[in-house]
């Protein structure tokens, strides 16, 4: 059986012409032929010809993963002081897709988990995390090696969000969460002002109250808010209220900052011990 020649650029006749596989094309050059290009650009160009840095085998991609580790938790360990940025420890390197995939994930875990941590930290774990995923992404698109390993190939394991320490995730977002649910609901006692309706916080002293609505049963409502520490800053509206509204009382509340200096003295009104007000007495 006669082997057909391989496709190319062949002479004929003083000139180039170019050989399909099976037959000759109308595609010609001068004699001089093209050179091919370098081994070395088509290897790094297709992945082939290189090696992975764990096991040996290939094709392979070039990686760069990052595992961010907070201030807080870097203090807590003892790595850092309280106020230095976090901790960065950054993996380079040739990677076939399961040592590559192995390194990522534990990587980006490790970010997600305890990455945030930090004031400084939240920031940078945004661009940690982000970068990951650049690798995961050029990981996704290279094919399985196949041939043998030189050195024992790392396993990827679980993805990243089955793996227990990237719950910590889960706790930052109920954080934030939680925090803007209590920003939502709660007002600080310097911000009250004439008419507003609230729950008081069992305890003598108190820096926030829970807001409430003034047509719904609520503990309190701000009569007025004043300045000065006069005794009888809330007189007037105690000796109204007790003729026409008996059920209810009239409190006196100094508002303070953290010098102890009285900066204003707010008027409440509330029901009698048990009693909740059910409407608003401020016109």
């Amino acid at each position: 059986m006669q082997q057909q020649a391989l496709p190319g650029w062949y002479p004929e006749a003083g000139r180039m012409r170019y050989w399909n596989g099976s037959a000759w094309t109308d595609h010609y050059q001068p004699l001089a032929p093209l050179p091919p290009p370098p081994a070395s650009a088509a290897a790094s160009d297709t992945g082939q010809g290189a090696a992975c840095a764990i096991c040996g085998r290939s094709p392979v991609v070039p990686i760069v993963v990052t595992k961010q580790t907070g201030a807080i938790v870097a203090r807590l360990s003892g790595r850092r002081p309280w106020m230095w940025p976090p901790t960065r420890d950054a993996w380079r390197g040739l990677a076939c897709h399961d040592c590559g995939l192995a390194r990522a994930r534990e990587y980006q875990a490790h970010s997600l988990g305890v990455g945030w941590w930090g004031a400084l930290s939240v920031f940078s774990n945004v661009a940690t995390v982000a970068q990951n995923m650049s690798a995961f992404s050029a990981l996704r698109r290279l094919a399985p090696a196949v041939d043998a390993p030189r050195a024992k190939p790392l396993s990827p394991g679980r993805p990243v969000w089955r793996r227990p320490i990237s719950l910590g995730l889960v706790l930052v977002i109920a954080l934030v969460a939680g925090v803007g649910i209590w920003e939502g609901t709660h007002t600080s006692v310097t911000s009250l002002k004439r008419g507003d309706c609230f729950d008081l916080p069992s305890g003598t002293s108190f820096q926030d109250v829970a807001d409430a609505d003034c047509e719904s049963p609520h503990d309190a409502q701000v009569l007025a808010v004043t300045g000065g520490d006069a005794k009888d800053a809330c007189r007037d509206f105690a000796e109204a209220l007790a003729l026409s509204r008996p059920d209810v009382r009239v409190k006196r509340i100094k508002v303070t900052f953290g010098n102890d200096d009285v900066d204003s003295i707010l008027c409440l009104v509330e029901g009698l011990p048990g009693e909740k007000l059910e409407s608003s007495l401020v016109p």
